[in-house]
């Protein structure tokens, strides 16, 4: 008995949970009624006031068990009634008042002139899009023409600094080339010579002698003899070279020879204050042992009395003697004058001296050959051959 009570209960409780859902759903479908159907609100209330009817009768049949809910959703579900013709007419009345046929017009020309300007600015902004590609486009190739440009003119620069340093080359190349012209065509003037002497000199060739100096010789048999000559010799020579003694030291002192040799130099030297001087020593000779042994002593006196006097030479002959006496192959027959091997020698002693006061290397020595070195027989001439 129990068990069924408990289920006509949970029965009856089911049918009132889904009266009171169906009632729900009728109000909420009612009030989601189209209100644009001509108007036709007073049918639908009827028919919700049906329908409410309708479902009261069920609950009442249904005998359900709560009461004060069913009540209180038909309170509910009245009021809503109740409401619904104001909340229709209040949203006509709100729709009328905000919207109006000539809004709707104006509102209708508005949006389409907002799409056209949409439109248009569209169409700009395509245009500006295209400008601006075709503004970087002109900027960059603006930007390559400015670094082409720089490089162009540090081109420009470079060539011409290349072309300067051309000129500067070949300006500097064509003087060193007219410069070395110039010297071989005006050769260094060479230093003046005067060469006096007896007739022992007479045999040497002053252009095999040295091609350091211009020489002009010049035979003077005395010492009276050169002073007079060089107390009228007008052009100014670099060096004098004096072999002067051989034929005074038969009539004169040696000391009375140093003297007069000593004043020829002293005029010299004043005349001509650049002279430098080489005093040639007398030749060996056997045509008297006096004669020979004066020479000597005069050779003596002249390294003693111009020995460590500036600007003065010395063309020494020792290397005629042989363990201190003349030697006989270097003299002609009259025991006297040399012959031409003597000569040879004289002027080699004669052109040492002269490349030492003029400070100027000795040229190598070139061999002879042995048909020259035969000896030679008479007075001395001294043809085809240099001194050493």
């Amino acid at each position: 008995m129990q068990s069924t009570i408990d289920i006509n209960t949970d029965h009856q409780g089911s049918q009132s949970e889904h009266s009171e859902t169906s009632i729900k759903q009728s109000y909420t479908k009612d009030q989601h009624v189209n209100t644009d159907e001509n108007g036709n609100y007073a049918d639908n209330i009827k028919r919700l006031q049906f329908g409410l009817t309708e479902t009261v009768s069920k609950l009442e049949s249904s005998n359900s068990f709560n009461t004060e809910k069913i009540l209180k959703a038909v309170t509910d579900c009245e009021k809503a009634i109740e409401n619904i013709p104001q909340s229709i007419k209040q949203l006509k009345l709100t729709a009328v008042e905000t919207i109006q046929p000539a809004d709707v017009t104006a509102l209708k020309k508005r949006c389409n002139y907002l799409k056209m300007k949409f439109s248009l600015l569209k169409s700009q902004l395509q245009t500006e899009k295209g400008n601006n590609v075709l503004l970087q486009e002109q900027f960059n190739t603006a930007i390559k023409h400015e670094q082409m440009k720089k490089k162009l003119d540090e081109a420009q620069d470079e060539i011409l600094q290349l072309k300067s340093n051309i000129s500067a080359s070949l300006d500097e190349a064509t003087t060193r080339s007219i410069q070395k012209e110039l010297v071989r065509e005006v050769p260094p003037a060479k230093p003046k010579l005067l060469f006096v002497g007896t007739s022992n000199i007479q045999g040497i060739h002053v252009e095999k002698l040295t091609q350091a100096a211009d020489i002009k010789k010049v035979i003077q048999y005395t010492l009276d003899d050169t002073s007079e000559f060089l107390s009228t010799f007008t052009d100014t020579p670099d060096m004098l070279v004096l072999h002067s003694l051989t034929n005074d030291l038969k009539t004169k002192q040696p000391t009375q020879c140093i003297d007069r040799l000593f004043h020829i130099i002293s005029e010299a030297s004043s005349k001509w204050p650049l002279l430098k001087c080489v005093i040639s020593f007398t030749t060996p000779r056997r045509d008297s042992i006096t004669n020979f042994t004066n020479a000597q002593i005069i050779n003596a006196l002249l390294k003693q009395k111009f020995s460590g006097v500036d600007n003065i030479f010395f063309a020494d002959h020792t290397n005629m003697l042989v363990n201190g006496n003349p030697n006989d192959n270097l003299l002609c027959e009259d025991k006297i004058h040399l012959n031409d091997k003597g000569i040879s020698i004289l002027a080699s002693n004669i052109k040492r001296a002269i490349h030492t006061g003029l400070h100027i290397p000795l040229p190598p020595a070139r061999p002879r050959s042995r048909s020259r070195q035969r000896p030679n027989r008479g007075r001395g001439r001294g043809r085809g051959r240099d001194y050493d």
